[in-house]
């Protein structure tokens, strides 16, 4: 996880003694937390990688998602340095999913293939919902290029998940979310809708989507 000690070098700019500027937004804190990292942190790699990954999920969460993208880049590149590389699968995987939630699938492919693959070759092995989240990332870029690998994964994910998550998670959800758009980017609805092996949340999701995308 993060090391909670390196923390405070973000956000100093909250206390007004501190930084002679109380009237700062959340924002502009931010920003120059990140502008301290590479000048406070010099020499600590590690360090670095934590608060860049919290950096750019912060961003993320303030929905500037371009402004995230490097900086999840530049952890990922640190993890990698260090060979810590469960740590960097999963920014690769944070990556991909924001290059792909901006439509740039081509540039989202790489990062989620190596994510997957660094979670398959780990040693010791990655815990099985790590790989799921894996499948899933990939699952999500390869929708429209590459359907049924798309699809294998997507249902690789599922069974993981339903199998040691609460049937209600938000992780289940987002998997069926996922299989629901690629049902409709395939015109497979009202084929689905009479398949078995597809369970009624599933089929919810997917019809919610469907007239979403008739508005």
């Amino acid at each position: 996880g993060v090391q909670t000690c390196a923390l405070p070098i973000l956000f100093t700019g909250a206390d007004p003694n501190l930084s002679g500027h109380p009237s700062l937004s959340a924002a502009e804190l931010v920003d120059k937390g990140r502008e301290r990292i590479a000048a406070d942190l010099r020499g600590q790699p590690a360090e670095q990688a934590n608060l860049l990954a919290v950096l750019a999920k912060v961003y993320e969460n303030m929905g500037q998602p371009l402004t995230a993208l490097p900086l999840y880049e530049q952890a990922a590149q640190l993890e990698h340095q260090l060979r810590r590389p469960l740590r960097e699968a999963h920014l690769l995987s944070q990556l991909a999913n924001l290059l792909a939630n901006d439509g740039q699938m081509e540039k989202a492919l790489a990062p989620a293939r190596l994510s997957l693959s660094l979670r398959e070759q780990a040693q010791p092995p990655a815990d099985a919902l790590e790989l799921a989240d894996a499948y899933t990332t990939l699952g999500w870029v390869l929708n429209l290029s590459a359907p049924d690998e798309a699809r294998r994964l997507l249902l690789q994910a599922l069974a993981i998940r339903t199998e040691r998550l609460p049937p209600d998670h938000l992780d289940i959800a987002g998997t069926l979310h996922d299989l629901g758009l690629l049902d409709l980017s395939q015109g497979h609805f009202e084929a689905d809708r009479k398949s078995t092996r597809l369970n009624s949340s599933h089929l919810v999701i997917s019809y919610a989507v469907f007239c979403l995308k008739k508005k």
